[in-house]
């Protein structure tokens, strides 16, 4: 799954694509994750093996836990003591490191995980100093400061930014879940109606989406329920708990909201076959009022409620398979068009017409 995300789904796979190029063009990257980044091991993976497989003469560095500011870090372990004692307070440690050909910080990438927001600011004041002290037309050490926070950092030389939540859109999460639902063995709208559902009930948890997908027919039976005991039964690849803290209502709103894309758009396709199949027999019962004296004069404009009540006063005579479809169609539009949540096994029943 983890594979299916950062390589196959586009925002997320042109997002590790951004960072490697970034810095194979030798610039460095502020990149702005979020708690519920999916797979970070993963993503780790990839962008460590891209730049350690191009760049031969420099060396990955993860830096975690950091104790005291980034310049006082990088000047005490890159710089041996001799190298040390002919630091000045005047020149400053970015200048003094950018202008020493003789540290192993050159031949570096720096990769500085889950920084929080004030070590962000002086590891961009930092860059911004080191780039400006090297000069034109040289590169130095390359910088990749990994944020879990909300950050808001002015530009800086030679710094690029790149935001998680900002690249990836709900389009993403659709897309992932319909790549997993397709590897189940059932119908493709029964697949297109997962995904839509899972999309539109977990928005913003990649991770926490997979698991409702793998589940298939029995998340559908009673999604609310499957997400409690999702959230309560597992954790996160990277060991930590989920959390989700929408409400019951919120859950059956945003369920509505998926059936309502989905089978809606079937309610209107089997409704033109009825409408087409019978249309002889019913333009000498038109025109014909309906609700609060509208009258309906052309075939197309028959809707379900409409053809109902035709079958149903004996003025339109229908096959009974037909009979039978023409009321599920109503129960179904009914209770979209009243808010109401469809049941799986009335979604099943609609699927199979």
């Amino acid at each position: 799954m983890e594979k299916v995300w950062w390589n196959m789904v586009t925002n997320a796979s042109q997002m590790v694509t951004k960072i490697i190029t970034y810095i194979k063009e030798g610039k460095s990257v502020l990149l702005e994750l979020n708690r519920k980044v999916p797979w970070y091991d993963t993503l780790s993976e990839i962008i460590s093996e891209e730049l350690t497989a191009y760049y031969a003469d420099r060396s990955l560095k993860i830096v975690a836990n950091m104790e005291g500011a980034p310049d006082e870090y990088l000047f005490n372990e890159f710089c041996k003591r001799e190298k040390r004692a002919q630091y000045r307070p005047s020149i400053g440690y970015p200048a003094f490191l950018a202008q020493s050909d003789d540290i192993m910080l050159n031949q570096c990438i720096i990769w500085a995980v889950d920084v929080d927001t004030e070590k962000v600011n002086k590891w961009c004041d930092f860059i911004d100093l080191y780039n400006r002290a090297l000069g034109k037309g040289k590169t130095g050490c390359l910088f990749l400061i990994e944020t879990r926070e909300k950050v808001h950092i002015p530009e800086k030389k030679g710094l690029y930014y790149i935001s998680y939540e900002n690249m990836i859109e709900h389009y993403d999460n659709y897309l992932f879940n319909m790549i997993l639902s397709a590897r189940l063995k059932e119908s493709s709208l029964f697949k297109q109606y997962l995904a839509e559902v899972v999309s539109s009930m977990v928005p913003d948890d990649i991770e926490l989406s997979a698991l409702c997908i793998q589940k298939g027919r029995k998340f559908l039976k009673n999604p609310i329920k499957e997400i409690e005991e999702i959230v309560k039964s597992n954790y996160r690849s990277d060991g930590s708990s989920f959390t989700f803290d929408n409400t019951a209502d919120v859950l059956s709103k945003r369920l509505w909201e998926a059936q309502i894309k989905v089978i809606f758009p079937l309610l209107e396709k089997q409704r033109n076959i009825l409408i087409s199949k019978y249309e002889k027999e019913i333009e000498p019962i038109l025109p014909i009022y309906v609700t609060y004296g509208d009258k309906v004069e052309s075939v197309k404009d028959v809707e379900i409620g409409i053809l109902s009540f035709m079958v149903g006063n004996g003025k339109l005579e229908v096959e009974q398979q037909d009979r039978h479809k023409i009321a599920i169609l109503k129960e179904a539009r009914n209770k979209l068009a009243h808010i109401s949540v469809m049941t799986q096994n009335e979604i099943d029943e609609l699927l199979e017409l």
